[in-house]
């Protein structure tokens, strides 16, 4: 019968979790990520035998400076916020309704409650977020992007809130202006949003010369425990 022994990881274990190259069908930002998130959080791992076992686009890197270098913006409103921006956003009633659907939304995969408090967790992990009309609850568009290195290059995972389809091209052409620069053969980009109308997205996405690359991931759970 096969042992298994389930500890806390520590920095010295990195090559033997990153060494984990099916997850995610190798979108995995652990790689990337892995000491930072050591510093504020503990993860444990389970050794067996005593070894360590959505629209999603795609294109070369070398081609995404030049798909965005003559795109025109037309909302000059689309500004970067800081975060002290996003503390007092997060505190505004009014635009909170009309940005989220509910009281709990997505930042890089991560649940989180609208509290001002959680204006550092959205930044983390070289987080990038841009707001437009910000200050008209009814108008307000708000997108976060985190750039995330994986074993197939770089992926940066956007998350959209605010139907306001004028703005999306705006918004995504500003985050995609903020990883030319990176050195990765490979550039996908993951989108979600809670709009139910997403075919404008896409279209946006795809007139900037993307692929749209099709996976398995289909469903996202999360299940929340109050502690006593």
């Amino acid at each position: 019968m096969s042992d298994i022994v389930i500890r806390e990881v520590t920095e010295e274990d990195y090559e033997g979790v990153v060494g984990i190259r099916t997850a995610y069908g190798g979108r995995d930002y652990l790689p990337g990520l892995y000491h930072n998130i050591l510093k504020r959080h503990k993860g444990f791992v389970a050794i067996l035998d005593g070894k360590m076992k959505l629209m999603i686009y795609q294109m070369p890197m070398k081609c995404l400076k030049s798909a965005i270098k003559n795109q025109k913006l037309f909302q000059q409103d689309v500004r970067s916020l800081s975060g002290s921006d996003i503390e007092e956003l997060l505190s505004n009633r009014d635009l909170t309704k009309h940005l989220f659907s509910g009281d709990i939304f997505s930042s890089d995969w991560m649940p989180l409650r609208i509290m001002p408090e959680n204006a550092s967790n959205i930044l983390a992990d070289n987080g990038v977020v841009f707001g437009s009309n910000v200050d008209d609850a009814k108008k307000a568009m708000l997108s976060i992007g985190h750039p995330q290195l994986s074993s197939i290059g770089l992926s940066y995972v956007l998350d959209f809130y605010g139907a306001q389809h004028s703005h999306v091209k705006d918004h995504i052409v500003k985050h995609l202006q903020t990883v030319v620069d990176y050195k990765e053969e490979t550039f996908q980009l993951e989108i979600f949003s809670e709009d139910s109308d997403i075919s404008f997205i896409q279209k946006v996405v795809l007139d900037l010369g993307f692929q749209l690359n099709r996976v398995d991931l289909k469903e996202i759970y999360c299940i929340e425990q109050k502690l006593d």
